[in-house]
C-alpha cells in the first residue's frame, strides 16, 4: 500500500509541474477568516471560508447533531473550522503533503485506517491545550507520530466559543516547512468516530474517501473527491474522483455504476471488472495497470471492460490517451490537411472475435471515433499495447494489425476485420506493443486489434461473380489475403436443389496479398442459374461463400464487371446490357445501405457516403435475372 499512496503523490505533483492542472476552480474566499470562534455568513451558502461545496460542507444535518467543516488557506496558515461539536470531542484532521513516506494508522493507533499515507495530523480541541499538530517521524527505522516541534497552538491561533471553533496551523508547522504545492486531507470527530469529511465515508474506522487540494490556484478544500479501495471490498462505487485506487488483494472486484476520473486510477493485486459500466478518463487523467509483471504476477492490475479517453487531435503531436494501450502519433503530410479533431477512444477487454475456422484475435480492441474525417495526407502512427495475459497464445512475432468499420455502439456483433499491417518493429517480444506506420487519416476511424499475420477469420472473399458467355459461364472471385488455404470447390445447384462441384481450384496457403481467381463453366444450361464455392483449410475446415445468380441465354443479364475494388469514392459497372437495372448494394449483416436505377450500358455508382468496409452490389435486369460482386469501400 505505501507503494500504492507514493505512485498516487508522485503522479500528482508531476501534473502541477507539467503545467497540466492550469484550469483549477477558484475559491470565492478572498479574505482570510477570522479566528474568533464564530463562523461569519454573508449567505446561506456563502462564508467567511468560502461556499458550500468549495470550502464547507455539511456531515449529517446541523441541528440534529450534524456537523460543519471549514477548511481554507493563504501563503501563511491554513484555517479550520467546525460546527457542532460537543467540548469534550476533539475534531481530527490528516494530510498527506509530500512524497515521503507517512502513516496510514491514526494518531489513535492502527483502530484507524486512512486513504493515504499521512505525514500530519492536526487535533482541535475546545481550547489551545487541548489542541496540537502531530507529524510523522522516523525513529529506530519506523515511522512513529510526535507533536511538532514549532510551539504549540495558542489561545491566537485557536477559539471555540459554544459548539463551534475556529484555529489556524501556520504551514512551518508541516514537515514541508511551507505551504505544499498540493495535499490530500480528511477529518472526523473522534470518540465513537463520526461526522467524516468526506461525508460519504461511514461512521467507521476504515476510512476510503478523501480530498485532493492543488494550492496555488487557492483551489476548493472540498471540491476534488478521491477513492482508496478497501482492501475487503467486493464492490466498488460508480461517480465521479479525482484519484482512484484500487489494491483489493482478491480475485476481482465489480464496478457498480459509471466511473469518471480526473487524475490516476490505480489498480494493483486485482481484477476490475466494469460490467456493463464504462470507467472515463477525463483531459489529463491516466490509468496506471501493472498487468505485464511476470515476475510478481500477485501485483498484476487489470480492467476488464470499457475504458474510454477523448484526447483533440488538432496539431502534429503524439498522443497517448491517458496510457490507456493506444497511442497516435500524427504528423501533416502537407500544409493543407484536416486534422482528426476531438477522437474519443474505447478500450474493451475480456472478449475474443472468433471466425468460424477457429482463429481468433487478442482479447483486445479499440474503438476509434474522430469528429472529423482525417485527411489522406495525415500520417498517423499506431501503437497498441496488450496485456500478456490476452495474446490467446498467438507467436509474439506474428502480432499483425487488423481494423474493421466503426460499429454505431461498443460491440464485436457484425465486425469484419482485414489485416492492416504487421509489427513495423520487428517481432516486439517481450514489450507488448505493435506499432503500425503510415496509417492514412482516412482509415484512423475503425475498430482496431491485433491477430496473427493472415486473417483470422475464414479466407475473407472480396469479390465472387457470375458472368454469362456465349453458351457458358465465367466465375471470378478473389481473396484481400490467405491463411492455410487449401483451395476452393466450384459448385452449381442443380434443378433439384442439390449442389456439384465442378471443379476444385488450388489456393496460395497462407499469403499476406490479394490473389485472384477463375472459372469458365462450359456446361450450364440456359436459364437462372446458381453458384458457390467452398473454401477448404488445409485442416480440413470448410466454409461456403454467398450464393450468386447468373441468367444464361435469352435471360442473362450480359456482361457485368465491377471496378476497382477497393475503391473509395464511386464504383463503375460495364457490361450491362440496354434497358433497365436496379442496382442494390448490401453490406455485411444483409441490411440495404443503397439502391439505384440504371438505363445506361455503363454507368457509375457513388459509394463515397458509405462507411469503409465490405459490400455486396446485386444488379437486377430484365426479366428479373441477376448478378452478384463483392467489393471493399476504404
Amino acid at each position: 500500500m505505501k507503494q500504492l499512496y507514493k505512485h498516487l503523490r508522485v503522479f500528482f505533483l508531476s501534473l502541477l509541474f507539467g503545467g497540466a492542472i492550469a484550469n483549477a476552480a477558484q475559491a470565492q474566499t478572498k479574505n482570510s477568516p477570522t479566528i474568533d470562534g464564530v463562523v461569519s455568513y454573508s449567505s446561506p451558502t456563502a462564508t467567511e471560508y468560502g461556499s458550500k461545496g468549495e470550502n464547507w460542507v455539511e456531515s449529517g444535518v446541523l441541528a440534529s447533531g450534524g456537523t460543519r467543516w471549514f477548511l481554507t488557506f493563504d501563503d501563511t496558515y491554513l484555517y479550520i473550522g467546525v460546527e457542532g461539536v460537543n467540548s469534550a470531542v476533539p475534531a481530527v484532521l490528516y494530510f498527506n503533503t509530500s512524497t515521503e513516506a507517512g502513516l496510514t494508522s491514526g494518531v489513535e493507533g492502527s483502530s484507524v485506517k486512512l486513504p493515504f499515507e499521512a505525514d500530519v495530523a492536526i487535533i482541535v480541541g475546545s481550547s489551545a491545550a487541548s489542541s496540537q499538530v502531530q507529524v510523522v517521524d522516523k525513529q529506530r527505522g519506523d515511522l512513529t507520530w510526535r507533536e511538532a516541534s514549532v510551539p504549540a497552538p495558542t489561545s491566537s491561533d485557536i477559539v471555540s466559543k459554544g459548539n463551534t471553533r475556529e484555529m489556524r496551523v501556520a504551514w512551518k508547522s508541516f514537515n514541508t516547512q511551507m505551504r505544499p504545492p498540493t495535499f490530500e486531507w480528511l477529518a472526523y470527530l473522534r470518540n465513537t468516530i463520526n461526522n467524516p469529511a468526506p461525508v460519504v465515508n461511514t461512521s467507521g474506522t476504515d476510512y476510503t474517501y478523501y480530498y485532493n487540494v492543488y494550492t496555488p490556484s487557492n483551489a476548493p478544500t472540498f471540491e476534488r473527491l478521491s477513492y482508496t479501495a478497501s482492501a475487503t471490498t467486493n464492490t466498488l462505487p460508480g461517480g465521479t474522483f479525482f484519484n482512484y485506487a484500487v489494491n483489493a488483494g482478491k480475485k476481482e472486484v465489480k464496478l457498480t455504476s459509471d466511473l469518471t476520473v480526473g487524475g490516476r486510477l490505480y489498480v494493483r493485486n486485482t481484477t476490475v471488472n466494469t460490467g456493463s459500466n464504462t470507467i472515463t478518463l477525463d483531459q489529463y487523467a491516466t490509468l496506471d495497470e501493472e498487468e505485464n509483471d511476470q515476475v510478481n504476477r500477485n501485483n498484476n492490475g487489470y480492467i476488464l471492460g470499457k475504458v474510454a479517453m477523448q484526447t483533440t487531435l488538432d496539431k502534429d503531436g503524439v498522443y497517448s490517451f491517458g496510457d490507456i494501450g493506444l497511442k497516435l502519433a500524427v504528423k501533416a503530410l502537407s500544409p493543407s490537411q484536416t486534422y482528426p479533431g476531438n477522437t474519443l477512444i474505447t478500450r474493451l477487454t475480456g472478449q475474443t472475435y472468433t471466425g468460424s475456422t477457429g482463429r481468433t484475435t487478442i482479447s483486445r480492441f479499440f474503438f476509434v471515433s474522430p469528429s472529423t474525417t482525417a485527411s489522406s495526407n495525415l500520417d498517423v502512427e499506431i501503437s497498441l499495447h496488450y496485456a500478456q495475459e490476452e495474446k490467446n497464445s498467438i507467436p509474439e512475432g506474428r502480432l499483425s494489425f487488423f481494423r474493421s468499420t466503426l460499429p454505431a455502439t461498443i460491440t464485436l456483433s457484425g465486425a469484419a476485420f482485414a489485416e492492416e499491417g504487421s509489427d513495423r518493429t520487428g517481432s516486439n517480444a517481450g514489450s507488448n506493443t505493435v506499432v503500425l506506420g503510415k496509417v492514412r487519416g482516412a482509415k484512423l476511424q475503425g475498430l482496431w486489434t491485433l491477430a496473427a499475420q493472415g486473417v483470422p477469420l475464414p479466407v475473407e472473399l472480396t469479390q465472387f461473380t457470375a458472368q454469362a458467355e456465349t453458351n457458358a459461364v465465367r466465375l471470378r472471385w478473389a481473396t484481400a489475403s490467405e491463411l492455410n488455404n487449401k483451395g476452393f470447390e466450384v459448385q452449381r445447384q442443380m434443378p433439384a436443389g442439390t449442389w456439384q462441384t465442378l471443379t476444385f481450384i488450388n489456393g496460395h496457403g497462407t499469403s499476406d496479398r490479394s490473389s485472384s481467381y477463375e472459372y469458365l463453366d462450359r456446361t450450364a444450361g440456359a436459364g437462372i442459374q446458381y453458384y458457390r464455392l467452398v473454401q477448404t483449410d488445409l485442416d480440413g475446415k470448410i466454409t461456403y461463400s454467398a450464393v450468386v445468380t447468373v441468367a444464361v441465354g435469352t435471360q442473362a443479364a450480359g456482361l457485368f464487371t465491377l471496378y476497382p475494388s477497393p475503391a473509395t469514392t464511386s464504383l463503375s459497372l460495364s457490361g450491362l446490357q440496354n434497358g433497365k437495372h436496379s442496382v442494390a448494394i448490401y453490406n455485411t449483416q444483409g441490411q440495404r445501405v443503397a439502391s439505384h436505377e440504371l438505363s445506361e450500358a455503363q454507368t457509375t455508382v457513388a459509394i463515397d457516403h458509405l462507411p469503409a468496409g465490405i459490400y455486396t452490389l446485386r444488379v437486377v435486369g430484365t426479366g428479373r435475372a441477376s448478378a452478384s460482386a463483392r467489393f471493399v469501400k476504404e
